[in-house]
């Protein structure tokens, strides 16, 4: 039990100045996805997301809140509608790590984009997701 806890790693989410799941033209969404406690060292990007198409909101993020999962797992974000330009969804999402963590989008429908990391996530790491909505 304990090596599984050492190769996995916690998700938390910190809601940002406007609620989650609300298709609010011009709101600003924050996420933050937490894993257990890596080496601490600046953050970097990993991935920059932009906002999806007007009226389009955020509807979900996968890994649940404070759920631990294991090191392949990707980040998954729904939305409330039809993205009509996945290249700007994937503008508005960023992931930020202590340790540079490289990845790529892969959409699984018109509402569903995943981000799944180009290697393991290193044991314990610490990845935070912001999402912004529209402006």
């Amino acid at each position: 039990m304990k090596e599984k806890q050492q190769n996995a790693f916690r998700i938390h989410y910190v809601e940002g100045t406007d609620t989650v799941c609300r298709a609010v033209r011009g709101a600003a969404i924050a996420v933050a996805v937490a894993m257990l406690v890596a080496v601490g060292s600046s953050p970097r990007s990993l991935a920059a997301v932009a906002p999806p198409t007007t009226g389009t909101a955020v509807a979900s993020i996968q890994p649940a809140n404070g759920q631990v999962v294991g090191v392949a797992s990707p980040i998954i974000v729904w939305f409330t509608g039809a993205v009509a330009d996945r290249a700007a969804a994937e503008r508005s999402i960023k992931v930020i790590s202590p340790r540079r963590v490289t990845g790529r989008f892969t959409w699984i429908d018109d509402t569903v984009v995943q981000w799944t990391p180009e290697r393991y996530w290193p044991a314990h790491t610490r990845v935070t997701v912001q999402v912004r909505g529209l402006s």
